[in-house]
C-alpha cells in the first residue's frame, strides 16, 4: 500500500501510539474503565520497616493483629496513606512506628499508660484532612491525642481537627489483651480505584495463558501509571467495594501485562514510564483470614 510505503513513513503501530495518539488512547482506556470498572480499595504489602515481635527467631505468625503474617509490623498500607503504628514489643514496652518518616519511638508502660514524643502531622506532600483509627481489641486501651500537649481528645468521642504540625498519642488504662493501634492519616476519607474484568486481549495474552483460560480466581485489569506510585506487586490487596464482589478480599498473585508503552519513554528525556494497562491475576482471602488481613 502505497500510504505505508516510502522512505519516510512509520509502522502503523507507530502512526497510532505516537505523540498526540498516545493521549488519545489513554482517553479511551480511562473511559472503558470508568465505564466497565468496579470500586475497590487498594492494600500495598509492607517489605521493609520494623519486625514484628511474631518474626523473632522464627516464621511470623498468621494471621497476626500486628503484621497479619507478613513479619513487619502494620504488613499492609492503604494506598496514598499515612500510618503510624503503637504497639506492644513486650509485656512492659510499646513501640510507636511513623512509617512515613521512618522514626521509632521506645515507651515504658508505667501504671497502664504510655505518652508518645511529638509525631510529625504533616505527612510529607501529603496534606491531612483527616485521621482514622483502629485499636485491636475495642477497649483494651483509651487513646488519647493531642495537638498541643496540653489538651487531650478522646478519639472515640471527638475529631481532631487536621492538618496540624505534629501531635501526641496516649494511651490509658492498657490491659493484657493490647496489641496494636493503628493511626491513619488522610487527604480525604474515600480512596479508591477502578478494575474492570475481561481485560482487552491481546496476541501476548492469549499465548501466555490460551484462549478462554483462567488460572486465577479473577482477572481483572486497572490504569494506574508508575509516576503515581502504585505499579501492582505479588501480595498486594483489594477490597471490592461494588459489584459481584463487594465485600471481598483479593490478593495479587500476578500482574502479568502492561501495554501501549511510548517508544519515547525510552530516550533521554523520558519523565514517564508510559504504562497504560495492568492485567492482574488475583486469588480470593479466605473467609478464616478475612478480618486479619486489612484495615
Amino acid at each position: 500500500m502505497p500510504y505505508w510505503s516510502g522512505l519516510h513513513s512509520v509502522t502503523p503501530r507507530d502512526r497510532i501510539v505516537s505523540w498526540n495518539g498516545y493521549d488519545r488512547v489513554v482517553e479511551m482506556q480511562e473511559q472503558l474503565l470508568k465505564t466497565a470498572g468496579k470500586k475497590a480499595v487498594v492494600w500495598q504489602r509492607i517489605d521493609i520497616g520494623e519486625r514484628c515481635p511474631c518474626a523473632r527467631g522464627g516464621m511470623p505468625m498468621s494471621p497476626h493483629s500486628i503484621c497479619y503474617g507478613t513479619g513487619i509490623v502494620g504488613g499492609y498500607v492503604q494506598f496514598n496513606r499515612r500510618e503510624v503504628y503503637v504497639y506492644r514489643s513486650s509485656d512492659s514496652e510499646v513501640k510507636v512506628w511513623d512509617m512515613f518518616n521512618n522514626v521509632v519511638q521506645v515507651l515504658n508502660i508505667s501504671d497502664g499508660s504510655v505518652d508518645s514524643d511529638w509525631i510529625d502531622g504533616r505527612g510529607g506532600v501529603l496534606v491531612a484532612d483527616f485521621l482514622g483509627y483502629n485499636l485491636y481489641k475495642r477497649g483494651s486501651a483509651e487513646v488519647l491525642i493531642s495537638v498541643d500537649g496540653v489538651n487531650w481528645v478522646n478519639l472515640e468521642n471527638e475529631n481532631v481537627i487536621f492538618p496540624v504540625d505534629r501531635f501526641k498519642v496516649k494511651l490509658n488504662n492498657i490491659t493484657s489483651q493490647f496489641e496494636v493501634l493503628r493511626l491513619r492519616i488522610s487527604k480525604e476519607k474515600e480512596n479508591w480505584w477502578y478494575f474492570a474484568e475481561n481485560p482487552p486481549l491481546r496476541m501476548e495474552q492469549l499465548f501466555r495463558w490460551g484462549i478462554d483460560v483462567q488460572p486465577f480466581d479473577v482477572r481483572v485489569w486497572t490504569i494506574i501509571d508508575e509516576k503515581k506510585g502504585l505499579v501492582f506487586r505479588t501480595g498486594d490487596l483489594i477490597l471490592w467495594l461494588e459489584g459481584y464482589y463487594a465485600g471481598y478480599r483479593y490478593s495479587v498473585v500476578n500482574n502479568r501485562v502492561t501495554q501501549f508503552v511510548r517508544e519515547r519513554d525510552y530516550g533521554i528525556d523520558s519523565d514517564s514510564s508510559g504504562i497504560l494497562t495492568q492485567v492482574l491475576g488475583m486469588r480470593k482471602v479466605k473467609s478464616a483470614e478475612q478480618d486479619y488481613r486489612v484495615w
